[in-house]
């Protein structure tokens, strides 16, 4: 049986290669992590539940990163000596 990619997995590869860029990060490894299941209407492939809930709990983390990033970046007072 053949199945074809739902619109979130194939949202989910375009946002991979999105990260990859921004990250300067390879994403073959990105694309590895990829975990999906067969839909409802069996001819599709989705996304697992805990693929989707892992990808929104790296997303939060890279956030507050730059947030704090950010914020240092704001506090910190950059003295010209020349």
């Amino acid at each position: 049986m053949a199945y074809k990619l739902t619109d979130n997995v194939i949202g989910r590869i375009a946002q991979i290669i999105q990260e990859g860029m921004i990250l300067g990060i390879d994403v073959v490894d990105l694309m590895r992590q990829l975990e999906v299941e067969p839909a409802a209407d069996g001819t599709q492939l989705e996304l697992t539940p805990a693929y989707m809930q892992s990808v929104k709990v790296m997303h939060e983390k890279l956030l507050a990163e730059a947030e704090a990033h950010q914020q240092a970046r704001a506090t910190s007072k950059t003295v010209f000596t020349g």
